[in-house]
């Protein structure tokens, strides 16, 4: 919870007062007052927490366009402008709700809507030729840390996004078998390939003296590994984090049911479901994802 209000305050730092106020009051008014109700015992689980950090990211963009493009501020938007943000950006789980909240507050000057959202298709951009090439490629690029080509490898192979990635505890990577290794949602086990089992083992190693939970250790004590850093890490390959995610998506929608894709990678069904529909289901059995039993921590 503490970790939460302070990347938030982190990322609200960059508003200016009177709209950092306006944000600041829908954050806790709304975002965080729902998040708890998510969870009887009061605090905010991962995924709601992930979804307020979603939402305070779409929402520090669209001020951002509205300052750097439009010179105007959240207050003085338009229906003209929103209709046109949403016509480049996917903001239809986010932006109806802020927009209702702001203008039932008197935080718009405007009587705007949403009217213009519409469920986009995702743009998959890369072949499956050029996805098996970069994996190869990370696989074999001994130049990388261990703990960049497991990040790497996990958005490129399963389409995990990276901000999600970086909170990974290490209790989440666990053994099966003799050689064999798995990555935990939950009660869900996603079962390495070997090659990548062989790349996880090698970063646990590496990270064995440190005192941090984090699958993934930031520079500073206590902290997680920032997914920029992925980012940096595929600039070689000429190729960005969103490119290798909705193609990994795509190609697996198309190899795995929709509802087995969703609970092995912990997603939800929505998602998927529009990978599906795009890839026609032609169901098969790249990656291997399965469940797996009698598991034991990672060495």
């Amino acid at each position: 919870m503490a970790r939460l209000h302070t990347w938030c305050d982190q990322q609200l730092a960059v508003l200016r007062p009177a709209e950092r106020i306006i944000v600041n009051q829908y954050l806790h008014w709304e975002l965080l007052r729902r998040a708890k109700r998510n969870n009887t015992g009061g605090d905010i689980l991962e995924g709601a927490a992930s979804h307020v950090q979603a939402v305070i990211r779409g929402i520090v963009n669209l001020i951002a366009w509205l300052d750097t493009d439009q010179q105007t501020s959240l207050r003085n938007i338009t229906q003209e402008q929103i209709d046109r943000y949403t016509l480049s950006v996917n903001a239809g789980r986010w932006l109806p709700q802020l927009l209702r909240w702001a203008t039932t507050n008197g935080h718009i000057e405007f009587d705007v809507v949403a009217t213009s959202l519409s469920i986009r298709q995702p743009a998959v951009t890369l072949t499956e030729d050029r996805l098996d090439r970069i994996v190869d490629a990370v696989l074999k690029d001994t130049s990388l840390r261990p703990s960049l080509r497991l990040g790497v490898l996990l958005i490129a192979m399963y389409g995990l996004p990276a901000r999600r990635i970086v909170r990974l505890e290490r209790t989440q990577i666990i053994k099966v078998g003799a050689h064999d290794a798995a990555l935990t949602f939950g009660e869900h086990q996603l079962l390495l390939p070997p090659p990548v089992a062989d790349i996880s083992r090698v970063h646990l190693q590496s990270i064995s003296d440190s005192r941090t939970s984090w699958l993934f250790p930031g520079r500073r004590p206590g902290q997680h590994m920032s997914d920029q850093q992925f980012r940096r890490a595929l600039e070689p390959y000429d190729v960005t984090i969103s490119q290798l995610q909705t193609a990994a998506r795509y190609r697996l929608a198309g190899a795995v049911p929709a509802k087995i894709l969703a609970d092995s990678l912990d997603f939800d069904i929505s998602t998927i479901a529009k990978y599906a529909s795009l890839s026609g289901g032609r169901w098969g059995d790249y990656p291997l994802v399965r469940a797996t039993h009698g598991v034991e921590p990672a060495r």
